[in-house]
């Protein structure tokens, strides 16, 4: 379980991940006092947004489901990747600040593609950008990772920067906790009727 605050326009905006493995994901943002959940329970993909024109649970397209699928991996697809059905590939180096990161490309079976950027001391990653299928449309983010710490034995970013393409504001995700083996419930990742 994870628990930060997204940093956007002047926005304060509470969020919370959980995740469970293999492959389930629930994200809450706290938007104007109400929580908007996507979630991704291992199959397929839902939203429950107060704020749009369907404020009770709705399934998600393709494009997201997709999109929540890949990014739903709790550790991340550079781990047992071949068991995952995912192609690795060197792409060579690229320069990031002071550090001569290693590029490795990610393709999913989904067709949506993410470049992580290794630092080379630590492998830990510096940098991604991901080209995902959203809409119909190509979308690409880029994350940078920052402040890791020692969370029970696992490095986790305390500070995540996303940037889109287009006139998109950069997000900044800051971490406040991050529970490993919390023992949420299954449950937390099925759509509900209402």
């Amino acid at each position: 379980v994870m628990e930060g605050v997204i940093h956007t326009q002047d926005q304060k905006i509470p969020t919370a991940a959980e995740y469970m493995r293999p492959d389930k994901c629930r994200v809450e943002y706290t938007i104007r006092e109400e929580v908007v959940i996507q979630a991704f329970d291992g199959a397929s993909a839902w939203e429950k947004n107060p704020h749009s024109t369907s404020p009770g649970p709705v399934k998600l397209d393709k494009g997201r489901t997709d999109y929540l699928g890949d990014k739903c991996d709790i550790e991340g697809p550079l781990v047992g990747y071949k068991n995952k059905n995912l192609k690795v590939t060197l792409d060579g180096r690229k320069a990031v600040g002071d550090r001569n990161t290693y590029v490795i490309k990610v393709t999913y079976p989904s067709g949506n593609l993410q470049y992580y950027l290794l630092d080379p001391e630590t492998f830990r990653p510096v940098q991604a950008v991901g080209v995902f299928n959203i809409d119909g449309k190509s979308s690409t983010v880029q994350t940078r990772f920052d402040d890791y710490r020692n969370t029970s034995g696992l490095y986790i970013p305390f500070r995540l920067l996303f940037d889109k393409e287009g006139d998109a504001p950069t997000e900044e995700l800051r971490v406040s906790s991050v529970v490993v083996n919390s023992g949420i419930s299954e449950n937390i990742f099925t759509m509900p009727s209402k």
